[in-house]
């Protein structure tokens, strides 16, 4: 667990011992996660909150890192050099009727070739029907913006159902309001005897 600033709460992350106990297939971190990557990380922890809030099954990070049905290879052109990547994407949510959304938490810029290489292996996994879509989580509506840019650059769009964008701060709302909805449904039932 790593301590953050005051009122910001702490990151909890996966150590050996906990992936063994959970009884999981999931990477463990082998250290504590450098302060760089905690704004990520905790993007993700939403993105999981959101969905599990929801109903929503999910495959998460550390989950994905020991799959290779999400392992996808990224090549674009960067400085004038063919640059080639292992890409997975952040999280996969499962919707009630089996589908599988990949998420990909975006909170700051790539370069645009990178960005589209990203998008272009989405479009190739929804072709090849293995995903129906894909959910970008944005930082900020700048962010945002440039996702679906690129997105229509490549032949994804919200208005065909191949993309949907989502901010960081839409999705911590949400998660929470359907949490309180939740737990003031299960108080009332569990005032009623109804449980």
């Amino acid at each position: 667990m790593c301590s953050r600033t005051r009122g910001e709460g702490s990151l909890v992350y996966a150590s050996r011992m906990g992936v063994r106990d959970a009884g999981v297939e999931a990477a463990a971190v082998d250290r504590r996660p450098a302060p760089v990557t905690w704004p990520h990380c905790e993007a993700c922890a939403w993105a999981a909150a959101w969905l599990t809030a929801r109903g929503r099954g999910m495959v998460g990070p550390r989950e994905l890192l020991v799959r290779t049905d999400w392992r996808g290879e990224l090549r674009f052109r960067e400085r004038g050099e063919l640059r080639r990547r292992g890409h997975r994407p952040d999280l996969v949510g499962r919707l009630p009727d089996g589908q599988l959304l990949p998420i990909e938490v975006e909170l700051s810029e790539k370069s645009s070739a990178r960005l589209k290489a990203v998008l272009e292996l989405h479009g190739e996994w929804i072709a090849a029907g293995k995903s129906a879509a894909v959910i970008y989580v944005c930082g900020d509506e700048e962010i945002a913006e440039r996702v679906l840019a690129d997105g229509a650059g490549v032949g994804l769009s919200v208005d065909r159902g191949t993309m949907r964008i989502e901010l960081v701060g839409t999705i911590q709302r949400e998660a929470v309001e359907a949490c309180s909805t939740l737990a003031s449904t299960d108080w009332h039932l569990a005032g009623s005897g109804a449980a």
